[in-house]
């Protein structure tokens, strides 16, 4: 996936990653981290804890105390966006490569055209 981060790294990371303000590689670098780090993933749930709380509390949407579910739940939601980032990513790249190639033989066909005659006569002399 990418270079391992460090635990304050991580730790730095927590409320960014709450707030959902992390980039995709931050992100991602975050999760896998705290799906090996008991440390890490505990400094998570208890933020995660406190935030719910008070998000919550106040207006006595308390209705689901599995809190390690809830955080679960999110990190999941976090992994598939990214998914379907990279996913995005590769069909856009894919697109401009395809779109790169197209212009390229449409630029060659304009200016070169004598190009394409001689490869046709090419090829039929083969036959």
């Amino acid at each position: 996936m990418g270079a391992k981060i460090e635990c304050a790294k991580a730790q730095k990371l927590i409320q960014p990653y709450l707030d959902d303000e992390l980039k995709a590689r931050a992100c991602a670098e975050f999760i896998a981290h705290i799906r090996e780090c008991e440390t890490c993933r505990h400094e998570l749930e208890t933020s995660f804890i406190v935030e719910y709380a008070l998000k919550y509390l106040d207006d006595d949407k308390m209705d689901n105390f599995d809190i390690q579910g809830l955080l679960e739940e999110q990190i999941i939601r976090s992994e598939r966006r990214m998914q379907r980032r990279q996913v995005l990513s590769v069909l856009m790249w894919t697109a401009i490569i395809l779109m790169a190639v197209l212009i390229a033989g449409i630029l060659i066909r304009l200016f070169l055209p004598d190009l394409f005659e001689d490869a046709a006569h090419l090829v039929s002399r083969l036959h």
